[in-house]
């Protein structure tokens, strides 16, 4: 029986070694080929181990095939795949399977593909591993996480770990927490705050984040990341078109919540008032970089952007 996973690489081999384990197949009970294969050695592992104790097979294709010049070995090894006994269990990791192999591993076996999770699929993804676990947490718990750690999936099943460990409600705090990172949501209210007009809370919450230790830089970059997206969904409003976050977040290639915002402050922004805000976000880069006071230039800057909201 041959079993072949592609797709991302944590989740296939996280796959692979819950399939051999299904079958009670474990590191001493399976042959594992991870570096320079060839068929003739696929061949032995397979009969031998099957004559001698039913040994499982475990190919990584990914570490076993790293060249061009092992495209031979390769297809000498589907091809002894080809004649793979009943009773014999063989395991294939190949995350960057072609087409055409996916569909000779479905000749063969059984094949599943797991991509990498992405965007909304992303948060359904750390939800499902939560729920699977049985953690009771807030809902924007799983948003969090994969901000934070994005495609890193080992991180985040790690983070989850310690949270198990803990045995407690999760909230939002309680991550950036275990995590030992510094909550951004200051920084967005920072940016709430701008885009309401409220120049005395947005001098307020400069003060606060730099009295908490923030980074000017780290500030600087929170707001270039949110209004470069706010920029580019000015670009796509044009005159008549009618922009959905869906489509912002198909083609800026972020997050769908991150693509509501960003389409909500750019639909109160005409050209002239975006390029007021990117000038003054471009004055605070230059005066932080030069080594001037950041505290007074976070502050102008916060008061200068949430002047220019008032008058949209």
């Amino acid at each position: 029986m041959v079993l072949a996973f592609s797709g991302d690489e944590f989740l296939i081999g996280r796959e692979a070694r819950k399939a051999l384990r299904a079958q009670g197949y474990y590191v001493t009970n399976t042959n594992i080929l991870m570096e320079e294969i060839t068929g003739s050695k696929v061949k032995d592992a397979i009969f031998q181990g099957n004559l001698f104790g039913g040994k499982a097979v475990y190919l990584d294709f990914d570490s076993g095939f790293v060249g061009q010049g092992d495209t031979k070995h390769r297809n000498e090894v589907m091809k002894v795949l080809q004649v793979v006994p009943d009773e014999a269990l063989v395991v294939i990791v190949d995350s960057k399977a072609t087409v055409g192999r996916k569909k000779a591993f479905s000749k063969l076996g059984n094949h599943k593909h797991l991509p990498t999770p992405r965007f909304d699929n992303l948060h359904r993804w750390v939800r499902n591993e939560l729920l699977v676990n049985h953690v009771k947490f807030e809902p924007r718990v799983p948003i969090v996480l994969a901000e934070l750690f994005e495609q890193d999936l080992g991180g985040i099943l790690g983070e989850i770990e310690k949270i198990l460990a803990l045995d407690v409600y999760v909230t939002e705090e309680l991550i950036y927490s275990i995590t030992n990172q510094s909550s951004p949501q200051n920084t967005f209210e920072l940016i709430e705050a701008i885009v309401r007009g409220e120049t005395s809370r947005a001098l307020m919450i400069c003060e606060q984040l730099l009295l908490q230790g923030e980074e000017p830089a780290r500030i600087f970059g929170v707001l270039n990341w949110q209004f470069e997206h706010v920029a580019k969904c000015v670009g796509l409003c044009g005159p008549g078109k009618e922009i959905t976050p869906e489509v912002v977040s198909r083609e800026l290639k972020i997050q769908i919540f991150a693509a509501k915002k960003a389409l909500a402050i750019a639909r109160r922004l005409n050209e002239d008032h975006l390029l007021l805000v990117l000038e003054v976000l471009l004055d605070g880069e230059i005066g932080i970089k030069s080594g001037r006071d950041a505290r007074t230039y976070l502050g102008d800057l916060g008061i200068r952007m949430a002047s220019i909201f008032t008058e949209v």
